[in-house]
């Protein structure tokens, strides 16, 4: 878990803002920030691009012999169902077993439409209003929120609203935050670690801001990227799973070579001060 600078006990406040509660009228008459600002304006993008860098999004395009050596559980997988002959709606429906097990009620519903676009989607990137919900609601979201709301107030005050001239001073880096983690015991539980588990990248974009009189109100979004694919550590450390290794085979196989493909989750945020 990521040790944010901002405690989680703060975050109810900082998102209802209660505080600034009699700034509201004239908050909603403050003018967007004129100038040559285009928005919106990253704020932080992961040295990571998603699709880009890692075998899980890709297909290896292998031989049944080339598969076997990669760790003991495809061999016996292969002295199981033969990967050279076994049908692929075989390793679909274990495929299939495995997520449904994983998950429960809206995300098994998810999961399974993601099923459905690594069988027929063709690499088509994939998006899931569910998904996107459950993200946002996670610990390690609301303390990626906490701490990017606490470092535009900063920008907000080291700027003084004028982001055509100082740009995003004073934002500073998420570099210290890891990449968020949906890993936890109520993550593998519910649906998100079989989901998504570790994202492979993520951007936190500037979508609209406003700022007169050192009041301020920011608008803005963070996307998530994930790699709906296995990789060779993937099938090393979960292979005891028949559902993995028939997912690893269906994506990697010369036989089959499925397409792995991009899961996107976004939600937008809105934060409010005064500098």
């Amino acid at each position: 878990m990521n040790n944010y600078s901002e405690p989680l006990t703060s975050i109810k406040k900082q998102q209802s803002e209660a505080g600034l509660d009699f700034l509201e009228p004239l908050l909603n008459y403050l003018p967007t920030y004129g100038g040559t600002l285009a928005l919106p304006l990253t704020l932080y993008q992961t040295s990571r691009v998603a699709g880009e860098g890692g075998d899980d999004i890709v297909r290896l395009g292998l031989s049944t012999n080339q598969i076997v050596q990669i760790a003991p559980s495809l061999k016996k997988f292969h002295e199981k169902y033969r990967i050279d002959s076994v049908e692929p709606n075989k390793l679909f429906e274990m495929m299939q077993s495995m997520l449904e097990y994983f998950s429960v009620g809206d995300l098994e519903a998810s999961v399974l439409k993601m099923l459905d676009n690594f069988k027929n989607g063709n690499g088509k990137q994939f998006s899931d209003p569910t998904l996107n919900k459950k993200a946002r609601e996670n610990e390690i979201m609301l303390e990626l929120d906490a701490a990017i709301r606490m470092r535009i107030n900063k920008m907000a005050s080291v700027t003084q609203g004028d982001l055509v001239r100082h740009g995003t001073s004073g934002f500073g880096s998420l570099k210290d935050h890891t990449r968020p983690k949906f890993n936890s015991i109520l993550d593998t539980l519910l649906g998100m670690k079989i989901a998504v588990n570790d994202v492979w990248s993520f951007r936190v974009e500037l979508v609209a801001f406003k700022y007169k009189h050192g009041l301020y109100r920011a608008t803005f979004k963070i996307t998530l990227y994930d790699h709906f694919g296995l990789d060779k550590q993937d099938i090393k450390k979960f292979g005891f799973i028949d559902g993995m290794c028939a997912w690893f085979i269906l994506q990697h196989s010369s036989r089959f070579a499925f397409r792995p493909f991009i899961t996107v989750m976004e939600n937008t945020y809105e934060t409010k001060g005064n500098v």
